[in-house]
């Protein structure tokens, strides 16, 4: 007879796993009655999390004895970073047998762990493999292969894939920046900055981190002194973004993460819509518009409360006037 509370035994075990409370979690995986993929995939991923990847491989092994019990995607993604972890390629490709005899190779939420598993394993063809294999790519999946290229020194290699992507998000090009400045390419590396930049895309302490040591390498001083005015012209950006995003949050506005289609986790979509390109330019804005001028911003925009939120809290922090056009109207706020 199943176990009637076997749901509640196994949320649990997650709380505990993702609490990092290992003996107790043990101690309540070891009592149970039943167990199912749900409660095995507790443990693998709370082993993994803290540390001991070794007892995430016998749990995963003790998993496949069970006759009645067979690996989710869930268990499959942990065990193949755990493989990674560990840098077992024995296991790495038992895993990815297991992803194939279950029917998920085709799907990217094992596709970009795999690829990612083999280019640091140095398997670089494997990884090539997944990659072309796959019938959906996406733009980490392209990430991952570039950096294990450049990890590889397959520099053409990196470049060509570099060239052939439609969508390229900040991590793309931060990583090819890093990756030739690492592989002593620094003209180049400031080459891509440079496009990085007149196309618009967001730049983090890491890119910065990349592009001032090719420069030092260069001794560009005086490209080296602009971009050091540009990283703390930035970072001013960002704060007044900060303050801007806590003032909405005082308003009681939650981003809705179900306007972000990319495949990945809703803390990451969250960023994403908090650090959206009209909010840059309003934060930009605020910095370094007169007061006595208005922000006038026009984009074709994702929605319009969260544009409304920020104006109205605007209009009675900075007594500022702000104008935004979306596809139908002007939203206009003034004190």
């Amino acid at each position: 007879m199943p176990d009637p509370n076997l749901f509640t035994r196994n949320a649990l075990l997650s709380a505990l796993a993702h609490s990092r409370l290992v003996p107790d979690m043990e101690r309540l995986f070891a009592s149970m009655p039943e167990r199912d993929a749900v409660s095995y995939n507790a443990l693998i991923t709370g082993f993994s999390s803290t540390g001991s990847p070794a007892r995430s491989v016998q749990l995963y092994r003790a998993l496949l004895r069970e006759e009645s019990v067979r690996p989710t995607r869930i268990t499959l993604s942990a065990m193949i970073m755990v493989a990674s972890a560990l840098s077992d390629r024995a296991l790495g490709h038992s895993v990815h047998c297991q992803v194939l005899r279950l029917g998920f190779g085709a799907y990217a939420f094992v596709g970009s762990p795999l690829v990612d598993m083999y280019a640091k394993m140095g398997l670089i063809r494997d990884a090539r493999r997944v990659f072309q294999e796959m019938e959906a790519k996406t733009v980490v999946m392209y990430n991952t292969l570039i950096t294990g290229l450049l990890r590889c020194k397959m520099i053409e290699d990196a470049k060509g894939l570099f060239q052939l992507m439609v969508d390229r998000d900040s991590i793309t090009w931060t990583t090819m920046v890093t990756g030739l400045t690492q592989n002593g390419l620094q003209l180049e590396a400031l080459d891509v900055f440079r496009r990085m930049r007149a196309e618009g895309v967001g730049i983090d302490q890491y890119t910065f981190g990349s592009i001032l040591t090719a420069c030092g390498a260069l001794a560009a001083l005086e490209e080296g002194k602009q971009i050091h005015a540009y990283i703390t012209r930035t970072c001013r950006i960002y704060e007044k973004l900060e303050w801007l995003n806590s003032k909405m949050a005082e308003e009681g506005y939650k981003p809705d993460v179900s306007s972000v289609l990319h495949d990945v986790a809703d803390a990451d979509k969250v960023h994403m819509i908090s650090h959206h390109s009209e909010k840059l330019a309003i934060a930009f804005g605020l910095i370094f518009v007169p007061q006595e001028m208005p922000i006038r911003i026009v984009k074709n925009l994702r929605g319009n409360l969260v544009y409304l939120t920020l104006q109205r809290r605007l209009s009675r922090e900075e007594f500022k006037e702000v104008a935004i056009h979306t596809q139908r109207h002007w939203l206009g706020c003034k004190d």
